[in-house]
């Protein structure tokens, strides 16, 4: 009988109620924090994300711009070709079809019955799986060029821009 009320008043330890409230406390506070570092986790991929659509952006049109600003003996208004003024060769800008070497917007030179295509911006500019495209057409009445250059991922629109470029030899 003295080893019952020996343990019966024993305080050491915890009750079952209270072990159960501890775990169930513990796991609330993991899950609040789990959760939130995916929201954390997710935040940032868009923010990154955003922020080199943006730099890939910015050096398209500076790229662009830089050759139409340039431009010479423009023929066509949707998709014009021009002589370029860096070195001379009649051209267009294109769209790569997607493989490894032909992704981006493509510098297109016409020599003799064939078409060359050369990669505007380098693969590694291209980070995240970004690709920009460009349409652009030539107004002869105002003289200017007139380019929407769109950075996607997997076929869905990051950033999108339209400038407008005057010729300096027009």
């Amino acid at each position: 009988m003295k080893y019952l009320f020996e343990k019966k008043m024993n305080k050491k330890g915890f009750t079952l109620s209270e072990t159960l409230a501890s775990v169930l406390i513990l796991i609330l506070v993991v899950t609040i924090i789990g959760g939130g570092i995916v929201v954390v986790k997710n935040a940032y991929q868009r923010i990154t994300l955003k922020a080199n659509a943006q730099v890939l952006m910015s050096t398209a049109i500076t790229k662009v711009s830089d050759e139409l600003k340039f431009a010479e003996d423009i023929e066509g208004t949707d998709t014009p070709t021009f002589v370029s003024g860096n070195n001379s060769y009649k051209m267009s800008f294109v769209n790569g079809d997607g493989t490894a070497d032909n992704l981006g917007i493509m510098e297109a030179y016409a020599t003799g019955d064939s078409t060359q295509n050369i990669q505007l911006l380098s693969t590694k500019t291209m980070t995240d799986g970004l690709v920009p495209s460009i349409t652009y057409n030539y107004s002869s009445d105002d003289k200017l060029f007139t380019a929407t250059i769109e950075v996607k991922k997997d076929g869905t629109t990051v950033s999108k821009q339209t400038i407008t470029v005057r010729p300096l030899n027009e």
